[in-house]
């Protein structure tokens, strides 16, 4: 009898701090706004290995080109996927190592201007890297600061963040 009270309590323990969400991923719901007519596209690609996360078109037609070229590519650490809330889509960032994380641009040269710079949230980013190459320019960004959207295991649609690059 005693083991299986035990058990009990085990089990209860463990609900408790799962509802408490001790054991839920911390996510940062992103998404760019973006200008105009671009295209916007958020990948389910957890690491950003094949494509970018968020990847963004002069237009649907560049997006649906057979060869088309985004103007700038987002690379996270590590996303959990892409959903959308109250009609507006977003990639999910992984905030494992605490409110911050890691991510890169490229930005294609032709769309580059040295007068934009990239937001979050409304504030300035400052690159860490700015690794320029023939066709394309890498930002490194380090320890940005997100918000997280499930601070206390719960979604707060309220919580998110937006980049943008003007």
């Amino acid at each position: 009898m005693k083991k299986l009270s035990v058990l009990a309590v085990l089990a209860a323990s463990v609900l408790l701090f799962v509802s408490c969400g001790l054991f839920v991923a911390p996510v940062a719901y992103t998404r760019f706004d973006s200008q105009t007519s671009q295209y916007v596209y958020y990948s389910s690609d957890v690491y950003g290995i094949t494509e970018g996360q968020i990847e963004v078109y002069k237009d649907a037609e560049e997006f649906n080109a057979q060869f088309g070229i985004p103007d700038l590519e987002f690379h996270f650490g590590k996303c959990m996927g892409a959903d959308d809330v109250d009609g507006t889509r977003y990639i999910l960032v992984s905030l494992r190592r605490g409110f911050e994380s890691d991510f890169t641009v490229y930005v294609l040269n032709e769309v580059y201007s040295s007068g934009k710079h990239f937001y979050l949230n409304g504030t300035a980013l400052v690159p860490d890297r700015i690794d320029p190459y023939d066709t394309i320019t890498a930002y490194t960004f380090s320890k940005v600061p997100f918000k997280r959207t499930n601070p206390d295991g719960m979604l707060h649609t309220d919580i998110v963040n937006v980049l943008e690059y003007k």
